[in-house]
């Protein structure tokens, strides 16, 4: 096969090839309830400690429970937009590694 022959087939080949246009996805309702300023000042769930956790991407992207690790004793917790937290646990499951909900 010379490049002429290869070159036809990539055209060839190229043609059923649709454009994409891509659409933003809408910002939900729920992204304004998260509070004014970039931070929010949450106590951990494990350890009782404060911690300044960033919010302001979260609000801008519309989600409503971000994930966070705590600065003292480094375990994980999801905080929510209304400044409930829920703590995070570590688990081996049947694909390795994944995050599970503490009870």
């Amino acid at each position: 096969m010379n490049e002429q022959t290869l070159l036809v087939k990539r055209q060839d080949h190229m043609k059923d090839i649709q454009p994409q246009t891509f659409r933003q996805r809408p910002v939900r309702a729920i992204a304004a309830s998260w509070p004014d300023g970039d931070t929010m000042t949450v106590a951990c769930p494990h350890c009782g400690a404060n911690n300044q956790v960033q919010i302001s991407v979260v609000r801008e992207i519309g989600e409503d429970i971000r994930h966070a690790v705590c600065d003292r004793c480094l375990r994980d917790f999801e905080l929510a937009y209304d400044g409930s937290v829920r703590r995070l646990r570590w688990g081996k499951g049947n694909f390795g590694s994944q995050m599970e909900y503490d009870s």
